[in-house]
């Protein structure tokens, strides 16, 4: 469940948004009346703020969805799991799914150029350039310890 709550001289529940069958991991905001959130239920779900009602749910992740981050442009975003799996999702749909050398992807950030990091296991953590922002095809490094490996993904 997620309790939505507004900022006022005390904190007061706004709206109560239910659909995920299991805990929560993760929202992030698309604009001042949409968020998503990722669960453990393997979905990440579009939400109205206005409604509170689930207005898209998406389908990709095997397992738990740790993390969902919204792109700048403020509609695509990307999510990580316990499947190895950064997935970029845009228009709606999943566009492209990039496997990790690592169990869990437990968080991904998306850097001020659009660039996409996402933390995993051990001293780990992996940098997805984004070579074309139009069509968010992701070019994949990882670092390592202060060790940079550069790779292209196709």
């Amino acid at each position: 469940m997620l309790l939505l709550l507004t900022l006022l001289s005390l904190l007061s529940l706004l709206l109560t948004c239910a659909g995920h069958g299991d805990c929560v991991r993760g929202v992030a905001v698309l604009c001042a009346t949409q968020f998503l959130s990722c669960s453990n239920d393997t979905t990440i779900r579009h939400w109205s703020t206005t409604e509170g009602t689930c207005l898209k749910i998406y389908y990709g992740h095997i397992s738990f969805v740790y993390a969902v981050v919204a792109l700048p442009n403020g509609m695509d975003f990307v999510s990580c799991g316990e499947d190895r799996m950064l997935r970029i999702w845009r228009g709606g749909e999943l566009h492209q799914s990039i496997a990790h050398p690592a169990q869990s992807v437990w968080s991904v950030c998306v850097l001020s150029n659009g660039d996409i990091v996402t933390g995993a296991r051990y001293t780990a953590f992996y940098c997805i350039a984004l070579c074309c922002p139009k069509c968010l095809t992701g070019c994949f490094c990882f670092v390592v310890n202060y060790l940079i490996l550069y790779g292209f993904l196709l």
